[in-house]
């Protein structure tokens, strides 16, 4: 199985599978020339009584994503658990934040 990619000039090339999963996220981003990129939720269920719950859904997702962005010089070659250990102190400050502000 191959995935294709867009080279610069627009035309499509494939990739062998094996090559493709050997590539790092951010370099099948690059390779694919995106300019964006994202999530997808895949709706499963079409039961007609699902129907609004699934708008409601992508309302409040929409309505609720937020983005944070953190540059620290600290964190220059910092391991994969140090991010981990400073991201779940960052949610536990955030969420302790919100719960001020509301309550």
């Amino acid at each position: 199985m191959t995935s294709p990619h867009s080279d610069s000039d627009g035309s499509y090339r494939s990739e062998s599978e094996d090559d493709w999963e050997d590539l790092s996220p951010e370099a099948k981003i690059q390779q694919d020339g995106a300019d964006k990129w994202g999530w997808v939720i895949y709706r499963c269920s079409y039961v007609k009584e699902f129907d609004a719950a699934w708008e409601d859904l992508k309302h409040r997702l929409a309505d609720t994503m937020d983005w944070v962005f953190v540059e620290d010089p600290a964190l220059e070659d910092a391991s994969i658990e140090e991010l981990r250990l400073r991201f779940q102190e960052w949610a536990r400050q955030d969420t302790a934040r919100e719960l001020e502000s509301t309550g």
